[in-house]
């Protein structure tokens, strides 16, 4: 079987139109008091790669609730069974690089302050985080 060499610049276009494809930034907010976001919709084709949050940030823990159908959420898990928390410490005004394997392929997420197993820590304030998405297919070195 002969490839053709237009075949293969085709191919080689396409895969680095895909992983060029820009980062997506989504909010998602923990109104004041509360302690978890409303589901945030995962962009087709992309994974939850990075959070950064607000300079006013109550320190806390970071966890989240996945789902794939946007009715059951589910707590994730790191590869032990342990339930995935980010930090143990979230400070306002830092960003960070989130477990990408845990959080793969969900479709919806919702981010918690405080860790699932402990009591959730409520923001004193209307906070929003701001999620980096990007494309699957890019590389994560981490």
């Amino acid at each position: 079987m002969h490839v053709s060499d237009s075949l293969i610049r085709q191919w080689t276009s396409v895969v680095n139109d895909t992983l060029a494809a820009p980062p997506t930034l989504l909010p998602a907010k923990i109104s004041a008091g509360g302690s978890i976001s409303p589901a945030v919709t995962v962009p087709k084709g992309m994974r939850l790669w990075a959070l950064a949050l607000p300079a006013e940030w109550t320190q806390s823990a970071i966890s989240y609730a996945i789902s794939f159908d946007n009715r059951t959420f589910y707590q994730p898990v790191d590869g032990a069974g342990s339930p995935l928390v980010e930090t143990a410490h979230a400070v306002g005004g830092t960003a960070f690089l989130v477990c990408s394997f845990a959080l793969l392929r969900a479709a919806f997420v919702k981010i918690r302050s405080g860790a699932s197993a402990e009591e959730p820590t409520p923001q004193t304030s209307d906070r929003t985080l701001q999620l980096l998405f990007l494309n699957h297919n890019v590389p994560t070195i981490f």
